[in-house]
């Protein structure tokens, strides 16, 4: 019986992460934040079922990739997503390990961003505009950490008992 929740409980947030990226797909302006929306929603799985998530994950991004138009949605939730699982594994460590992996992953997956979209659009970039962009997206992790946090601790006190998941794996 145990199995069967966690099965449609993931199937019901990885759909709900399609619908998120699909939305976001659709509408250009909101793509970067459904990407995020949909990690937050990641953690929720994260934190009831732990590294069974990556299923969710997987399933999210491949399903994403065959329905959305916009492939630029999913590319983003790939790279977002792991972020709050990262930051949260990482809780009991020290901070300056905390501090230093989460810096270490933001840049990297900034870079990988900037060098995607060099070969995506295939045409000479600006390397100030590279630049510019990569502090966005800096920004974006910063701000990204700090919402993951203020989330995690509002769905461990109000949300997980609101919506009844505490009663549901139970």
């Amino acid at each position: 019986m145990k199995k069967a929740k966690i099965v449609s409980f993931c199937g019901i947030i990885s759909a709900l992460s399609v619908v998120f990226l699909m939305l976001g797909s659709l509408i250009n302006v909101m793509d970067m934040t459904m990407a995020v929306v949909a990690s937050i929603l990641l953690l929720v799985v994260f934190e009831e079922i732990r590294y069974k998530c990556f299923f969710v994950y997987f399933v999210t991004a491949v399903v994403g990739a065959i329905i959305c138009p916009d492939k630029l949605v999913v590319v983003e939730y790939v790279i977002f997503a792991l972020y709050p699982i990262v930051k949260l594994s990482l809780e009991k460590t020290s901070r300056a390990v905390s501090l230093l992996v989460r810096i270490a992953y933001s840049l990297l997956a900034g870079g990988g961003v900037v060098l995607l979209s060099s070969f995506v659009f295939l045409n000479d970039t600006n390397p100030t505009f590279d630049a510019i962009f990569l502090a966005g997206l800096l920004l974006i992790f910063i701000l990204l950490d700090v919402a993951v946090k203020r989330f995690i601790v509002f769905y461990r006190k109000r949300l997980r008992h609101r919506l009844r998941i505490d009663k549901f794996f139970d």
